[in-house]
């Protein structure tokens, strides 16, 4: 679609438009600096637990330098 079949959509009405990337969340729980649970967005409504799925990306620390007590969440 290109911009005039956009203006033309809109018929005169004003709009703010942004690009969308693709990409994931996930929300990343690390307790004793120990990853515990890893979950994405879902179907925005519900989470869904990742855990078992994210030592395949290599950019997600299994653990962390924070030792401190409680949760951590990235």
């Amino acid at each position: 679609m290109g911009y005039k079949a956009v203006i033309s959509f809109l018929k005169g009405k004003t709009a703010l438009l942004m690009l969308k990337l693709d990409g994931l969340t996930v929300k990343l729980v690390y307790e004793g600096g120990k990853l515990t649970e890893a979950s994405a967005r879902g179907d925005g409504d519900t989470s869904e637990v990742i855990t078992h799925n994210v030592a395949a990306f290599c950019n997600v620390p299994m653990t962390i330098p924070y030792q401190g007590q409680g949760t951590y969440l990235i």
